[in-house]
Parts: C-alpha cells; sequence; structure tokens
C-alpha cells in the first residue's frame, strides 16, 4: 500500500512513551522514516514498496546490532529488493526467504510474546510485520490517524461496510507499551506520529496478521 508524500528527512530518534500506562520498555532509537514515493517505481510508475521498505529496515536493524554499524544503506537493500520483486508488492516472507541467506540472517515467524520480549531485550530487536485491508478499511485507516496522529488504532476503528480491492502493507514494529504497538510506516513523516502510528494490542489478531522477526544465523546450528 502506498501514500502519496513530500517528507523532509528525519534522524534517528527516540519512541517516546505517550500515557502513564506505557510502562513497558520500547527500542531506544528507530530508523530513519522513509517514504515509498520517493523509492523506487515501476515502468508505469508503480510504488508498491512498502515490502522492501519494511524489510530493509528490519535487515539494516539487524545488521547494525549484530555490527555495531550500518553495513548497507537502507537506500541500497530497497533497491536490491525491489530488482528482485519490482515495485508492484510482494510478500515480506518471499522477501525474507530469498534474501535472508544472503544475508547470513535466519527469519521467524513469532507470537505476540515473543515480539515483547524481542522489542523489551537488551538488543531491542525490531519485528516485521504485515496486514491486509480491503479498500474501505484503508480509507477508515488514514481517517483514524488524521484525526488522531497519536491515538491507538483498536479492531473496530475499521468495522463498517466493507468493499474494493484488498491490498496488503509492510510495516516494522520498533517498540511496545503495555497495550500498543509502536509501529514505523513508509508513508513519510507527515503520516500519523512523525511516521510512526500505534494499534491496540488486543487487535493485533485483527490488523496485523503475520509477525516475523529476524537473528543472526550461527555457523553450525542450522535455522
Amino acid at each position: 500500500m502506498r501514500r502519496a508524500s513530500r517528507p523532509r528527512p528525519r534522524v534517528w530518534r527516540p519512541v517516546a512513551l505517550r500515557n502513564a500506562d506505557d510502562v513497558s520498555t520500547v527500542t531506544g532509537l528507530s530508523p530513519t522514516i522513509h517514504a515509498q514515493e520517493d523509492g523506487p517505481r515501476g515502468p508505469n510508475g508503480e510504488a508498491g514498496t512498502c515490502y522492501a521498505f519494511s524489510t530493509a529496515t528490519a535487515i539494516r536493524s539487524a545488521q547494525m546490532r549484530i555490527f555495531g554499524r550500518a553495513v548497507e544503506s537502507h537506500e541500497h537493500l530497497v533497491r536490491e529488493i525491489t530488482r528482485e520483486f519490482v515495485c508492484d508488492g510482494a510478500h515480506i516472507c518471499q522477501v525474507l526467504k530469498w534474501l535472508c541467506p544472503l544475508k547470513n540472517l535466519h527469519y521467524e515467524k513469532i507470537t505476540r510474546q515473543t515480539a515483547e520480549e524481542l522489542l523489551q531485550g537488551v538488543s531491542s530487536r525490531v519485528v516485521l510485520a504485515a496486514f491486509s485491508l480491503d479498500e474501505a478499511e484503508w480509507n477508515r485507516f488514514s481517517g483514524f490517524f488524521e484525526a488522531g496522529p497519536a491515538a491507538v488504532l483498536q479492531a473496530e476503528d475499521l468495522r463498517g461496510p466493507a468493499f474494493g480491492k484488498i491490498e496488503g502493507h509492510g510495516v516494522v514494529i520498533t517498540g511496545e507499551s503495555q497495550n500498543a504497538w509502536f509501529i514505523k510506516n513508509s508513508w513519510g513523516d507527515e503520516f500519523a506520529d512523525d511516521g510512526y502510528f500505534r494499534v491496540a494490542k488486543g487487535a493485533i489478531d485483527s490488523i496485523l496478521s503475520d509477525q516475523r522477526g529476524i537473528r543472526w544465523k550461527l555457523p553450525g546450528l542450522g535455522n
């Protein structure tokens, strides 16, 4: 899913706690907010590259955690991914299956509890996630965060008459509180809360349908 924007560049910044009940540890630093519209495009102007932007963020985060430095730029990773999967959408699992072995990384589907543990850990790992909405739900999604950029999206906020094509979207969970996930989008920093949005944990099964963790693949220990 894509959204037109022309945001200013951002630097790494803390993910801030907003409410008194946000008591869990969150990821200390989150990557630069990017905009798909400024990235690679297909021959007919397609910019369905959220899968590439989110995967690149997760891969780069893993590399920085392991090596203590940025091994590859985000832009390089996005272009490497889109050369293989083009610019009209792809599933993050397909991308990870191809890309992780090339980077000597391993990915696995994880539970909500594991996601919380990864985000709360000393290394503060990020979690790659994907979800799909129809056109009506996307309109409600965008409208919700236009009205309240720092509000927490609940499953009922998307309910209503369905219509239109179902489109998937890739994002990165960068932090969490007791009741919500903090999520990095790829629609520029004019979207929601400086490019981030929040989803209630109780709505996770309805909204975020897939979560993947990425880690270093240790020689001799298999996958």
